[in-house]
């Protein structure tokens, strides 16, 4: 009697869990046979494939906070369908834990960016870079570089190695705001360093990244592994750039760095003039500039949608080059670092910096002040036209903001013009800040108003320090150089 009850009890539990199964956690479709939970995570259906959103302005979608838009309807609706199924039993979650099958997985992109679904909104992804340097004491990260809304919610990343079609391991990340809270349109944009510290002791050849482990992953980004012969003493990484410079800087600024011992300028324009393009690929055949596009995920050509990508571009430039750059320098067109003293190239100054403070190792990051010229308020010395540095010589009394060298191995995060982000435990002497009297930034920019103007010429105060020391060294490769791109029709 006991054990009639007994089975009769197993069949009844039997019955009532395939009901729940069928009929509250398998979504209903077109065909329920054929549909198994185990499918959501690793072949996202149709639903999903289409919510894509191709031909959308994806910014629009953005913002839209209080009516979702048809395509964030969709993917609202699969989601949820996923929650519930999750959250439905317990045992039932296991579906979810099994590897990611990446053939399967439906990439989404606007843009040069791979996206991330957050809350209905979306984080833009640029690159992963593997990150095994010593300031990490051993431990070895992958470092993400994304665009997107205040995250307030753990990372995951799926990890595939070699020729593995299925997913291998799972890793979290920290989340690292690099940069300015930007407002767009009422929405508030941040750039982010993720990083995903990673146990395995082989190299990930792509990786996923995900908030719930039951949604369809809709990235899959290509490890990049940095170089790791050194190739440059000193490198530049110019931000996103934009608009129309002036080619006559573009040159000077070039003939100027190469004087300094400078063999690498990396350069991110994003919407610039052809002119400007058409510089830079001339210095790029000749080895010095390298070229990499970093347009701003959202559509539009204001400023503060232009320089969405800013901290990209940095730290693009500085993950990049961690091992094949000895330093590498955050600065802009428009300024030139001036040694003073014996110095002749940066080699020296540093030397001369490491000396005057005493330091056994060189420093991790060595920071100088700017001085200001004005080159919109007219000027007294007309030639040589190709040259910012012979024609401007007032400059204002105050100091403006400092610029940096940077040591790639030594900095976490680079914003701009300095390291915004240093290692917990650092390796090594810090930071120093250089005296005026060792070296200084000279920044030729436009006023910012006419009373700048008037503060200029009242405080008469004349600087031609790095034209009587540097003039001569500079003035034949300058001219000939402009000249050549006299000839091609960019001056």
């Amino acid at each position: 009697m006991r054990r009639s009850k007994f089975y009769a009890l197993v069949i009844a539990l039997i019955t009532i869990s395939t009901f729940i199964y069928f009929v509250m956690i398998v979504p209903k479709t077109n065909n329920l046979h054929d549909v198994k939970l185990r499918y959501f995570h690793q072949r996202p259906s149709n639903i999903i494939v289409n919510s894509a959103l191709p031909g959308v302005p994806i910014h629009k979608t953005v913002v839209a906070k209080k009516k979702e838009t048809f395509h964030q309807k969709k993917f609202s609706s699969i989601t949820k369908k996923y929650n519930n199924a999750k959250n439905g039993f317990g045992f039932f979650t296991l579906n979810c834990l099994k590897s990611v099958d990446k053939r399967h997985i439906k990439i989404r992109k606007q843009k040069i960016y791979q996206i991330l679904m957050f809350n209905n909104e979306i984080v833009y992804l640029y690159k992963v870079f593997y990150d095994d340097r010593d300031s990490h004491w051993g431990r070895k990260y992958l470092q993400i570089l994304a665009v997107g809304p205040k995250i307030n919610k753990t990372i995951y990343v799926n990890l595939w190695f070699g020729k593995d079609v299925t997913s291998k391991s799972v890793s979290s990340c920290s989340i690292t705001k690099n940069g300015l809270d930007t407002n767009i349109t009422s929405n508030i944009y941040l750039q982010y360093f993720f990083s995903c510290e990673i146990k395995d002791n082989k190299i990930p050849k792509y990786v996923s990244l995900y908030f719930d482990n039951c949604t369809p992953r809709s990235n899959l980004l290509h490890v990049e592994v940095p170089e790791r012969k050194r190739k440059h003493k000193f490198a530049i990484c110019i931000e996103t750039s934009y608009g129309h410079i002036d080619p006559s800087v573009i040159i000077e600024f070039v003939e100027y760095n190469k004087l300094m011992g400078v063999t690498s300028i990396s350069v991110y324009p994003s919407i610039i003039s052809t002119n400007n393009r058409k510089v830079f690929q001339q210095y790029e055949k000749e080895g010095i500039i390298s070229i990499s596009e970093t347009p701003s995920p959202l559509d539009g050509d204001s400023w503060a949608i232009l320089m969405l990508s800013s901290p990209i571009s940095y730290n693009d430039c500085m993950l990049r080059q961690m091992y094949s750059a000895e330093y590498i320098i955050p600065i802009d067109f428009d300024e030139i670092l001036v040694p003073k003293l014996s110095a002749k190239n940066y080699s020296e100054l540093l030397n001369n910096i490491d000396s005057i403070y005493r330091t056994k190792k060189p420093f991790s990051i060595y920071s100088f002040p700017t001085f200001l010229f004005f080159t919109t308020c007219g000027t007294k010395i007309n030639d040589p036209k190709c040259s910012n540095i012979f024609r401007f010589v007032y400059r204002l009394k105050t100091i403006g903001h400092l610029k940096s060298i940077v040591n790639p191995r030594k900095c976490l995060s680079v914003f701009n013009h300095y390291c915004k982000v240093n290692f917990k435990y650092l390796k090594g002497p810090g930071r120093v800040f250089v005296d005026t009297s060792v070296a200084v930034v000279h920044h030729y920019r436009k006023s910012w108003s006419q009373r700048f103007c008037k503060q200029l010429f009242s405080e008469n105060l004349i600087d031609t320090y790095s034209k009587d020391k540097f003039g001569k060294r500079l003035l034949k490769p300058l001219q000939n150089k402009y000249n050549m791109f006299k000839r091609l029709n960019l001056v």
